[in-house]
């Protein structure tokens, strides 16, 4: 009984560990020079694109990069510290990655996405809060701000609903710049991380609280308990 229930505590864990591989205390920073293509997937778009890592992840030329299995779910937020190229766009993600890796994550079925694009000639970042799929999207522009290129950013997205997202827009000390709330319409509740950009460089990704062991030690529970029910019906029997 002891040594059963163990062993499914054990895999539990091993699953819950393979699942969150480069996520160390619910944080990835990559660290390093080479990509985690088992926590990650890319998408490159064309021949300019390029995903490169060098303790930090350098996005270019609208090429993403999608966790295959972390996803945030209601209750949850993500939050990405990220540094924007002149005259280029990025986007944080929660999406349904239905396209994987043949397409763009903003052709995925359904996503929220928090943006900035920084415009060079007038040294102006602006922040907006999205939700679309299929190539289409709206929402609403947060705010802009006058500073320098090459300011980073932490960029966040909480999921309050089925129907409610929250974003927010950090300065490096982590004081709020600008926030919203966006009205939802038929986004499912679990939804994979993209990260987008024309040139930036993403520093680090946090997701809290940590989804997947949390799930999956529920699941495991659940699974003993239902083991332990069965093995008491059984003697009745």
């Amino acid at each position: 009984m002891l040594k059963s229930s163990l062993f499914v505590l054990l895999l539990v864990m091993h699953f819950a560990s393979a699942a969150q591989a480069a996520f160390i205390q619910d944080r990835e920073t990559f660290s390093g020079n080479i990509k985690d293509l088992n926590t990650w997937e890319e998408f490159i778009s064309n021949a300019g694109s390029s995903i490169t890592q060098n303790d930090g992840l350098t996005v270019i030329s609208g090429a993403d990069y999608t966790t295959q299995f972390l996803k945030v779910g209601i209750g949850e937020s993500v939050r990405v510290t990220a540094t924007d190229g002149p005259n280029s766009l990025l986007n944080i993600f929660l999406t349904t990655n239905s396209g994987g890796t043949t397409t763009s994550t903003d052709f995925d079925s359904s996503y929220i996405a928090i943006s900035q694009i920084y415009y060079f000639d007038e040294g102006r970042s602006e922040f907006s809060a999205m939700e679309g799929g299929r190539g289409g999207a709206s929402g609403l522009v947060m705010g802009s701000i006058i500073e320098p290129v090459g300011i980073a950013h932490g960029l966040q997205i909480t999921r309050l609903g089925s129907n409610l997202a929250e974003f927010t827009v950090f300065n490096i000390q982590g004081s709020s710049l600008f926030h919203t709330q966006l009205g939802l319409n038929n986004i499912p509740d679990d939804l994979y991380i993209s990260l987008y950009a024309g040139n930036a460089v993403f520093h680090d990704v946090s997701v809290v609280p940590e989804p997947s062991i949390l799930a999956m030690l529920i699941i495991g529970l659940l699974v003993l308990t239902s083991i332990n029910c069965h093995k008491k019906f059984v003697k009745k029997v």
